[in-house]
Formats: structure tokens, C-alpha cells, sequence
């Protein structure tokens, strides 16, 4: 079952376009963005399509996106275990498969608005550890890709788009936790950065992965060229 499953993988992630993805994927988020402002603003009234909401359109989107990333990512991880990667190169991609499956889960359960309640700490603080290890990973896997400058780019936009949207989100309550004035366009910036920032990353590992998975199968080939030369020549 587990080799089905990492053949899987592997044989959808060398069948994916990254450019075809971010395009129907920026497609994607342009509408639920889209509808979401509309909604904001007061244009339409959709509960389902509230950017700020809760188990609604915009929350599993961003939740579908992120578990694309997990999978791109655990992919990539499965190459690098066939190209012979050192342990770090290969722990940094599985520590960003699992921080995205946990992201994920998070968009659906809002587990981290849930640790606020409980904890009384803002969630952004309390999370500092986990920003943390994924800055730390990204750098990791930022470093194993030398010489991959698309994958590079790819990844270090995502992540700007991250951070960017989690400044937006810091910037949406004032110290009284109490919405500030311009409360709806800082959401819309937070959720389509959020969205964009996903897509980049996903699309950045299968870029890499897609790299990876091409020069192992180079790397096969021409082992099997000298094996074979060498046969004749033996004869």
C-alpha cells in the first residue's frame, strides 16, 4: 500500500505543470476572491462566500490549496529519498509537508483561533515556535535547491506572500482586539495573499521535484549506457 501510494505521488507530480497550476489556480482564488469582496463590501450578502468566515467557501478553498502544497511537498520528499539527498535537505521537505497538512487542517478547524480562546494569547504569539521551524525549513530547502533559480523564485514569493498576508491579518485589530478602519480591504489582502502565497509554494515543489525526478532518470540512463558499453567491449 505504501509503495502504491509513493508511486502515486510520484507519478502525479511528474504529470503536473507548475505553470498550468498557478494559472487555474490564480483563476480559482480570482473568482472566490472576487465574490468574497463582493461580499465584504456589502454588494451581495453570501454567508458561504465571507472571506472572514468560517467552514465556508473561502476557508475550504484555502484548505484544498494547502493540502495541494502538502502533497507537492511530501512528493519532492519521496524524490529526494530516490536522488540521495543528505538528511537535512530531505527532513526540511518533509518538516514543509507536514507544517502544510497541519495549515490545512487549520483553514477548515480553525484550530488556531480555538488555542487563542482557550490560552488567552494572541494566536500569532503564541505560534512563534512554529513560524520558527518554518522559517528555518524554508531556508533549508532554499539551500538544497542551488541551481534551481525557477524553484528558488517560486518558493521565496510564497513565502513573502505569507508573511505579508499574516502582516495584514496582524494589522486587522488594534491592542483592544477591536477592528480597525479599513477592517474588509485588510481581510481581502490577508485571504488573497494567503490564497497566491499557497500557489507559489505548491507550484515551487513540483518544480523541484519535477527536477529531481528528471535527473535521477538521467542518472539511470546513463549508468545503463556504461553498463552496457562496458558489456561489449567485455565481448
Amino acid at each position: 500500500m505504501l509503495r502504491y501510494v509513493r508511486w502515486l505521488r510520484l507519478q502525479t507530480l511528474d504529470k503536473v505543470s507548475p505553470r498550468r497550476y498557478v494559472l487555474i489556480g490564480g483563476a480559482i482564488v480570482a473568482v472566490v476572491a472576487g465574490l468574497g469582496a463582493l461580499d465584504t463590501f456589502g454588494v451581495i450578502s453570501v454567508k458561504a462566500l465571507d472571506l472572514d468566515g468560517e467552514k465556508n467557501v473561502p476557508a475550504f478553498t484555502s484548505g484544498f490549496l494547502l493540502l495541494g502544497a502538502a502533497f507537492a511537498a511530501g512528493a519532492f520528499w519521496l524524490a529526494t529519498g530516490i536522488d540521495g539527498r543528505s538528511r537535512w535537505e530531505r527532513g526540511a521537505a518533509l518538516v514543509m509537508a507536514a507544517l502544510f497538512l497541519y495549515m490545512s487542517a487549520d483553514e477548515v478547524g480553525q484550530l488556531h483561533e480555538k488555542a487563542e480562546r482557550i490560552t488567552g494569547i494572541d494566536w500569532q504569539t503564541l505560534f512563534l515556535p512554529v513560524f520558527a521551524v518554518a522559517a528555518v525549513a524554508t531556508v533549508l530547502v532554499l539551500r538544497s535547491w542551488r541551481g534551481q533559480p525557477v524553484a528558488r523564485a517560486l518558493l521565496i514569493a510564497g513565502a513573502v506572500a505569507w508573511v505579508m498576508a499574516q502582516i495584514g491579518e496582524h494589522l486587522e485589530y488594534d491592542s483592544h482586539d477591536v477592528e480597525v478602519a479599513g477592517f474588509q480591504y485588510l481581510v481581502l489582502f490577508e485571504e488573497t495573499f494567503e490564497m497566491v502565497g499557497t500557489l507559489l509554494l505548491t507550484a515551487a515543489f513540483i518544480q523541484a521535484g519535477q527536477r529531481t525526478l528528471h535527473r535521477v532518470a538521467d542518472r539511470r540512463t546513463t549508468l545503463r549506457v556504461t553498463s552496457a558499453g562496458s558489456r561489449l567491449r567485455a565481448q
